[in-house]
């Protein structure tokens, strides 16, 4: 492999963009490889134990993958709003058209069975 030739001006302008360049590629990459990401949902179904999220998989998806978040008005308690946020991107390269299940408890989520939950991802239609 040959080496990467960079003429030096005298100011170092160009040697300052190269760096400039590398440090940018490798923030993009940090960002990408550890951001959190709101789900993109297939559908999502809520009972007196269960909050059901259907998610796109590539065939590596796990339920580790993603994190609740929970969110309330002060004035009622009685309502809470919740978002799936996915922590890590599925790497495989498998093709499930109907996605899979997502399931968290109301319980390992602290919610009692009379509180009313909203979801603020995005839902995509399925087709039939």
């Amino acid at each position: 492999m040959q080496p990467l030739l960079v003429r030096r001006r005298p100011n170092g302008l160009c040697l300052s963009l190269v760096v400039s360049a590398a440090i940018g590629i490798l923030v993009l990459v940090r960002l990408h490889s550890s951001a959190e990401e709101v789900e993109t949902l297939l559908e999502f179904r809520v009972d007196e134990r269960e909050l059901i999220f259907r998610v796109m998989s590539h065939g590596c998806t796990n339920k580790s993958d993603f994190e609740v978040r929970i969110a309330t008005h002060l004035a009622d308690d009685r309502e809470i709003f919740v978002t799936l946020l996915r922590r890590k991107w599925d790497p495989c390269k498998g093709f499930f058209r109907d996605g899979i299940e997502i399931v968290f408890t109301r319980e390992e989520l602290g919610l009692s069975s009379h509180v009313i939950v909203r979801i603020t991802n995005p839902e995509i239609a399925q087709p039939k």
